[in-house]
């Protein structure tokens, strides 16, 4: 496998979030000295912006596609969704559903239908959850303690949903069961998140 370079984003930026979408990567929010609302378009050659949205005030981790449209996931539990060209809304404040304490989106992924994110507590006693949406309602999906400050991964292989918080690695086939994985496959080379 070769990699090759291709252009950079206009403006360098962290903790932005990105997905694929109709042939092209989305790129949203993230921040260098301050958090970016802009959302840009790459092609294969050229990136593009494509609109900048106050909606968010604050930073973007997460972007997926779910259901033909995009799912932009905000630090400290919010959630909005384009449809189209239209207008980003908000559809979810995740105080109610994640419980006190400040949570940031670390990343989705959809598996089996359903749209998936991971939130990480900012602070002790440095929880993780996982939240399921599935087009109607939020709900977590998995929630547990790390034993300290962790950004968990959700990532499918082999027909499997992952969530890695720190040195624990789950799976799950349905997104209701999940079992701490002890494979020494999947586990070698993993010392935190």
């Amino acid at each position: 496998t070769n990699w090759m370079e291709v252009a950079g984003l206009p403006l360098p930026r962290t903790y932005m979030g990105s997905t694929v979408m109709d042939g092209k990567i989305y790129v949203v929010g993230g921040m260098d000295t301050m958090a970016r609302t802009n959302v840009y378009t790459f092609d294969g050659t050229n990136w593009t912006e494509w609109e900048s949205s106050s909606a968010f005030g604050r930073i973007v981790r997460g972007l997926c596609v779910y259901d033909g449209s995009l799912y932009a996931f905000c630090d400290y539990g919010d959630v909005f969704k384009k449809v189209g060209t239209g207008a980003w809304s908000k559809i979810w404040t995740g105080a109610s559903t994640l419980g006190t304490g400040t949570y940031c989106c670390v990343n989705a992924a959809v598996f089996n239908g359903e749209l998936y994110s991971a939130w990480v507590m900012v602070s002790s006693p440095w929880t993780v959850k996982i939240v399921k949406y599935d087009g109607v309602s939020f709900s977590v999906s998995l929630d547990t303690a790390t034993g300290g400050a962790t950004f968990p991964p959700l990532y499918i292989w082999n027909g499997y949903l992952y969530a890695a918080a720190s040195k624990n690695i789950y799976r799950t086939l349905d997104g209701v069961t999940w079992a701490s994985v002890n494979d020494a496959n999947i586990t070698a080379g993993i010392t935190s998140f």
